[in-house]
């Protein structure tokens, strides 16, 4: 099985606690992983550790014009750090994985 980060067609997955509105944003202080970086993952897969119960998974779309703009840097093999992503990215939350969803 060969494995593509959906980054090729701008869109990256993150977490957000269950609880959290997004009409701000998502900052790093949100999600409390790290001090500067809001992280972003490859694909949905990269998602399965965290429980539902706690966290809201969101598809990410991140605007062509923003790839570059907002520091998008690797953080890991397949996770990557933006500053913050801002509540005009497109935002979905994911309650399955999309490639069944479809």
């Amino acid at each position: 099985m060969n494995k593509t980060a959906d980054l090729y067609n701008n869109i990256l997955y993150t977490v957000v606690p269950v609880d959290m509105a997004l009409e701000f944003g998502i900052y790093p202080s949100d999600q409390k992983f790290h001090k500067s970086y809001v992280l972003l993952w490859d694909t949905f897969l990269d998602l399965n550790t965290f429980d539902d119960d706690k966290w809201k998974k969101l598809k990410v779309e991140i605007p062509e014009e923003d790839k570059h703009n907002h520091n998008l840097v690797r953080i890991l093999a397949n996770a990557y750090g933006v500053n913050f992503i801002p509540n005009s990215w497109k935002l979905e939350e994911q309650k399955i994985n999309p490639l069944y969803n479809e």
